[in-house]
C-alpha cells in the first residue's frame, strides 16, 4: 500500500475500511435491545463521521508536505513530452513505466477493497451498530474477505512500491477512485439530515423540477423537429372542439380550460399536448371519484367528453394538410407521454405537493401525506428516505424516545417522527 492516503493518522488505530471510521468501531457494545440498537445508530454513525473528520484535520499539515512533493511531480510526470523529437518523446515514455506501474497498482488495491466492502461493513454493523448478528458476521469474516497483508503483499510483488514523487499519489487516485466518486452516494444516503421531513421535501421538489425540466425539453425537441418537416399543426375538427368546450366550461372553472382554449385559437403541437394534458387530469380526477362510489349523470357525460375530446386532439397530431401521419415523430411522442405520465404527473398533479408549493401545506404534514397511498406506491422507490423513514418510524416508536440530550437524537426524532403540532416556518 503506497503512503499517499486519503486518511493517515500514525497514531490512530488503521480502519481497514472506510466503514470502520473510528477506532470505537472495534469496542463490543454493551448488550442492548434490536430497537435500543437501532435507536443509537444515527448518532453512533455522526460520532464516527466526526472522529473520521478529526482524523482527516490531524493529518492535514502531512498531507500538505507531501503534497509539496507528490502533486508537482505527477503533474510532471504526465505532461507529453513533444512529438517533434522522436528522441526526447521516446525517452518520455520510458520514463513513464513506472508512474504507469503505479497508477495500474491502484486497480487491484480498489477492487480489493471492494470486494472486502460487504464483509467489513457487517463487521462495522455487528460491532458498532449491534445490529448484525455476531454468527453470521463470524462466517462472513471467515469466508466472505480477503486477507488484506496477504493480497498487498502480492500486488507489492507485481507491481513494486512507488519510488518517486508523484507515483504514490498516482497509485492513491486510482485506488480511491470509488471513495472519491460512487462513495459520495452511500454517504449521502446515511446523512440523517435525509430522513427529516424539510430533507424529504426538498428531494419530492427537486425531482419535480428535474423531470419538468427533462421532459420539457424533450418534447421542446419534438416540436423543433415538426416544424421543420412541416407537421406542427394540428388538423382537428373545430368545432366538435368549440362544442365539447362549451358543455366543460359549465362545469369547470375558465381557468382549468386555458389550454384547451389555447390550442382552439392557435393549433401547434405543444399547445395539443398541454391541452391533452390537462384533460386527461381532470378524467383521471373523475375515474378515481369513481372508485369512492358511483357518479352523477352529468360527471358520466363529463367523462366521456374528457375522453373522446382528449383521443381527438391525439389522433390528429403529427399529421399535415394532406392528412398523412408522421409516424415516426408520432411513436416518439407517444415514448415521452408516457415518461410524462409516470415521471411527472405523480409529482406535478399531486395534490399534496402543489399545496405545499402553495404554502398551504407545512414539510411534516406533506411528508406524512406522501408516505402513504398512490405516491408511496408509484414513486416511493425514487425517494428511499420516504421507505426508510415508513421501516423505522415504527419500530423506534416501539422502543421509546431515549433520554434527552443524546447526540441531537430527540431533535432528529421530533424531525422525523414527531407527532407536535406544525410550527411556523417549516414549509421554508
Amino acid at each position: 500500500m503506497s503512503d499517499w492516503e486519503i486518511v493517515q493518522d500514525n497514531n490512530a488505530h488503521q480502519p481497514s475500511s472506510d466503514w470502520e471510521v473510528m477506532p470505537a468501531s472495534a469496542i463490543p457494545q454493551p448488550q442492548e435491545s434490536f430497537g435500543q440498537s437501532l435507536l443509537k445508530a444515527i448518532p453512533r454513525l455522526q460520532e464516527d463521521i466526526y472522529h473520521r473528520g478529526m482524523n482527516i484535520a490531524k493529518s492535514l499539515p502531512e498531507y500538505y508536505e507531501k503534497a509539496k512533493t507528490e502533486i508537482p511531480g505527477f503533474l510532471n510526470k504526465t505532461q507529453p513530452g513533444s512529438p517533434r523529437d522522436p528522441i526526447q518523446f521516446a525517452n518520455h515514455l520510458l520514463s513513464q513505466a513506472s508512474l504507469l506501474k503505479q497508477i495500474a497498482a491502484g486497480v487491484p488495491e480498489m477492487g480489493l477493497g471492494l470486494i472486502n466492502l460487504p464483509a467489513d461493513a457487517a463487521n462495522y454493523t455487528t460491532n458498532r451498530l449491534n445490529l448484525f448478528p455476531k454468527d453470521i458476521n463470524n462466517i462472513i469474516q471467515k469466508y466472505g474477505r480477503l486477507p488484506d497483508d496477504v493480497a498487498q503483499e502480492k500486488i507489492n510483488k507485481i507491481f513494486g512500491t512507488p519510488q518517486a514523487p508523484g507515483e504514490a499519489f498516482g497509485r492513491g487516485l486510482t485506488r480511491n477512485i470509488w471513495n472519491l466518486t460512487s462513495g459520495y452516494g452511500v454517504a449521502n444516503l446515511l446523512n440523517p439530515l435525509r430522513l427529516t421531513a424539510k430533507g424529504i421535501t426538498k428531494n419530492v421538489i427537486n425531482a419535480e423540477k428535474n423531470q419538468v425540466i427533462k421532459h420539457t425539453n424533450l418534447y421542446n425537441n419534438i416540436w423543433n423537429e415538426a416544424e421543420k418537416s412541416g407537421f406542427n399543426k394540428v388538423p382537428f375538427d373545430p368545432k366538435l372542439l368549440e362544442d365539447n368546450h362549451v358543455v366543460l366550461s359549465e362545469f369547470y372553472p375558465r381557468k382549468s380550460l386555458t389550454s384547451l382554449e389555447n390550442l382552439l385559437q392557435n393549433p401547434k403541437l405543444e399547445h395539443a399536448q398541454a391541452a391533452q394534458s390537462d384533460l386527461g387530469v381532470m378524467r383521471r380526477a373523475l375515474e378515481e371519484k369513481a372508485r369512492k362510489g358511483p357518479l352523477l349523470e352529468s360527471e358520466k357525460n363529463i367523462h366521456n367528453i374528457l375522453e373522446k375530446t382528449e383521443k381527438h386532439i391525439e389522433d390528429n397530431m403529427f399529421k399535415n394538410s394532406e392528412g398523412a401521419i408522421n409516424n415516426i415523430l408520432k411513436n416518439k411522442y407517444k415514448k415521452v407521454t408516457n415518461s410524462y405520465r409516470e415521471n411527472v404527473v405523480p409529482y406535478k398533479y399531486n395534490p399534496a405537493i402543489q399545496a405545499y408549493k402553495n404554502k398551504e401545506m407545512l414539510t411534516n404534514e406533506l411528508v406524512n401525506a406522501l408516505s402513504r397511498g398512490e405516491f408511496a406506491a408509484k414513486k416511493g422507490s425514487k425517494h428511499p428516505a420516504i421507505k426508510i423513514r415508513n421501516i423505522l418510524s415504527p419500530v423506534i416508536k416501539k422502543a421509546g424516545l431515549p433520554g434527552a440530550g443524546l447526540f441531537g437524537i430527540n431533535y432528529l426524532y421530533d424531525q422525523m417522527f414527531g407527532d407536535r403540532l406544525p410550527q411556523e416556518g417549516d414549509n421554508k
